[in-house]
């Protein structure tokens, strides 16, 4: 009798996945998904912190103006007024720091141009365009009805003096944190006027450091940020106006 044996079946297992060069490619096709998302969240995070800069720049230049205008306004009755504004200054001979200042009706303003404000007064060189030209008050402003142009100004530069927190009561620093004063001019409208005058106010606030600057050229004034890629850390706030002292309240 024959027998007949059923050939042996082979089991094969399946080995099937991904080959190398796919590994490849689905790495490089995510390391590029991840590159756009990560630089899309830079971007917004720079539009971001460059929206703080230009509305805090623009609160503060707006709230400069409407200091000076309000008090442009109340001193028709101030025995200042048509001569208004007077002038003041001072220079430390030390620091070689000058502070400038402007007397409108009852109030005094006292600033510093082209110093940052911070936490403290630092001025290695003579020139105030230094980068590391700081202090610890930059533009303030306070009650003083004896004030006249023969009036000395606090001095600004005084080291490790906060005028703000330290000095005569009512003193308020009108300047944020990181901020400079560019330039601040109080001028009678038409020239030469000395009664029953319009007066031009013209300010420029900077956001950020000096060294994120550079001066304009004439018959530009004040500073610009110097570059496209700063402007995240600088901003420039330019405000001008003209104000007419109120008539009729004159005695």
């Amino acid at each position: 009798m024959r027998k007949f044996t059923r050939p042996m079946k082979t089991k094969t297992t399946s080995q099937s996945g991904f080959t190398i060069v796919e590994l490849l490619v689905a790495t490089v096709v995510f390391a590029g998904v991840l590159l756009i998302l990560t630089a899309g969240m830079i971007v917004i995070t720079n539009n971001y912190f460059a929206g703080l800069i230009i509305n805090r720049s623009q609160t503060a230049t707006r709230t400069i103006m409407s200091d000076m205008t309000q008090s442009f306004q109340f001193a028709a009755g101030n025995s200042l007024v048509p001569s208004l504004p007077a002038i003041l200054s001072y220079t430390n001979n030390s620091t070689k720091a000058t502070t400038d200042g402007f007397c409108i009706g009852t109030e005094e303003f006292n600033y510093l141009s082209n110093y940052e404000l911070t936490n403290s007064f630092n001025n290695p060189v003579v020139t105030p365009t230094n980068p590391n030209a700081t202090s610890e008050n930059v533009l303030i402003e306070f009650s003083n009805p004896s004030c006249t142009s023969s009036t000395t100004p606090l001095d600004l530069s005084k080291p490790n003096t906060n005028w703000a927190t330290s000095g005569p009561g009512g003193i308020s620093e009108l300047m944020g944190p990181d901020m400079s004063l560019q330039y601040l001019t109080v001028t009678p409208f038409p020239t030469g006027c000395t009664s029953l005058c319009t007066y031009n106010i013209d300010i420029q606030v900077a956001y950020g450091g000096t060294s994120d600057l550079t001066a304009a050229t004439a018959p530009a004034h004040g500073s610009y940020c110097s570059s496209n890629d700063a402007i995240e850390s600088c901003h420039v706030s330019e405000m001008d106006t003209q104000v007419i002292p109120r008539i009729g309240l004159s005695s």
